[in-house]
């Protein structure tokens, strides 16, 4: 979590912030997104997501999935 200066106070452990829009309609809110660990390869081939450096479009085309049948215990690679 951040901490955000406003006025000259500051506020510890700040997950979020929501500024309403300049429009009237709504609010913009952002995350404190400096802990994510998601890499391209973890997100699926041309979806974009946000992470402690910005956004990062995915590269993943493929999930491997198989089960041992005597265990059950299922294998994601």
């Amino acid at each position: 979590m951040a901490n955000v200066k406003i006025n000259g106070v500051t506020y510890s452990n700040v997950p979020s912030v929501s500024i309403p829009n300049s429009s009237g309609g709504g609010n913009a809110t952002f995350f404190d997104t400096a802990t994510a660990t998601a890499t391209a390869s973890d997100i699926a081939s041309g979806k974009v997501a946000f992470n402690g450096n910005g956004a990062v479009t995915g590269t993943l085309t493929q999930v491997s999935v198989s089960q041992n049948s005597t265990t059950k215990v299922l294998t994601i690679s």
